[in-house]
């Protein structure tokens, strides 16, 4: 008896620019660091493979201040990963820099981000 590999699910990349009108929409008013985060949310997501969450497929740990700034990254992280306060799968902790930790609850995936500037 053979066995085959189950049908490998097609996830397409995660494009921030894609996201960017409805970010600055939710966000408000144009600034560096929400771009950042539509940047950030992107490139963990990518990494992990998974698409954006639409119910609590997603749990994000922001790592971030509490200066303006870190606001500002967190609405472009909720933007493009779905991730809201709203449905319990933001987690915030406030290390002072500007990181996320997106982890796909079904498989246990997870990816560590943080920007070097």
């Amino acid at each position: 008896m053979r066995l085959s590999a189950p049908p490998q699910m097609e996830i397409t990349m995660m494009q921030a620019s894609e996201y960017f009108d409805l970010g600055l929409k939710f966000h408000g008013h144009k600034c560096p660091a929400m771009p950042l985060g539509l940047r950030a949310g992107a490139a963990a997501m990518n990494a992990l493979g998974v698409e954006r969450s639409q119910d609590k497929e997603l749990v994000m740990q922001v790592e971030t201040g509490d200066d303006h700034a870190a606001g500002c990254f967190v609405d472009g992280l909720m933007t493009i990963t779905g991730c809201t306060y709203g449905k319990s799968n933001v987690k915030k902790t406030y290390y002072g820099k500007m990181g996320d930790v997106p982890v796909d609850v079904e498989i246990g995936g997870q990816a560590l981000l943080t920007l070097s500037l």
